[in-house]
């Protein structure tokens, strides 16, 4: 998403601090978890070529309603006119981190086994992503977007301690619960939005990166695709967690995107 330094219009803020998931192994997002490791081990698109075949056929968003994980009760509400589907320009995005993800996994510093601290790992991969890499020094806030606001993220003095916080979670979860840590990870990075750009790309490939370290999965999950297939149901997730620590929603959302990309690249 867009970056601006200006301007005005209807703006909500994003709070200081992430609410992180309860776990424990009786509920839901322990099984969503499981769910989600089940789908990656059987999941097999790991060539670029896969990505392409499986979703340029122009009918691919039509089966959306057979997810129910994607759809959210606040959709009639967005607004659409504002955000045409552009598939070879998220296309062209896809790739570029499908092919960062890869030298991730292959050589660069993966996590945890090559880079145990998360803010140096997200720092790389955005410096890989978007040529930057260091954390932002002033306020910044994303266009409007489908749900009619322009979003405020936290102040530059808390990125650090943000990252360093989820970094903390990952540490302590991400054995037992690898997919929810990837999750976590993912919405952690949107939700400080700590780079002065390329925070988007950087969240996915972070998403992306853990599920193959933390569950031996070579499956990619182009997840731009994802989000316009759910129709808007993937950014209200995503709200929802940030705002009301609503993490089954968004996690429940991943789980169905996964199987999607699996099931339409066999």
């Amino acid at each position: 998403m867009g970056i601006n330094y200006g301007g005005t219009s209807r703006r909500i803020a994003v709070p200081d601090k992430l609410a992180f998931p309860s776990l424990n192994s009786v509920g839901e997002l322990a099984l969503l978890d499981v769910a989600i490791a089940e789908v990656a081990a059987q999941a097999n698109v790991t060539q670029w070529r896969d990505i392409r075949g499986a979703h340029d056929s122009r009918a691919w968003p039509a089966d959306v309603a057979a997810y129910p994980g994607f759809e959210d009760e606040l959709q009639p509400y967005l607004n659409r006119s504002s955000r045409q589907f552009d598939r070879e320009k998220v296309l062209r995005r896809v790739k570029t981190e499908f092919q960062e993800a890869r030298r991730m996994i292959d050589g660069g510093p993966g996590f945890p086994e090559r880079s145990s601290n998360f803010v140096d790992f997200a720092c790389e991969l955005n410096a890989r992503l978007a040529g930057g890499g260091e954390i932002r020094k002033g306020r910044v806030f994303i266009q409007q977007d489908m749900t009619g606001n322009t979003v405020e993220f936290p102040s530059a003095a808390n990125c650090l301690p943000l990252l360093r916080s989820v970094g903390a979670f990952i540490d302590e979860h991400r054995l037992r619960y690898p997919a929810v840590s990837a999750v976590v990870g993912f919405l952690a990075v949107l939700h400080a939005h700590p780079f002065p750009d390329g925070n988007g790309r950087t969240a996915r490939t972070i998403f992306n990166t853990m599920l193959r370290t933390g569950l031996n999965s070579g499956h990619f999950m182009p997840l731009s695709l994802i989000a316009h297939l759910s129709q808007g149901g993937f950014i209200l997730k995503i709200r929802r967690a940030m705002h009301g620590a609503e993490w089954i929603p968004l996690t429940r959302c991943f789980r169905d995107g996964l199987t999607v990309g699996s099931l339409r690249a066999r």
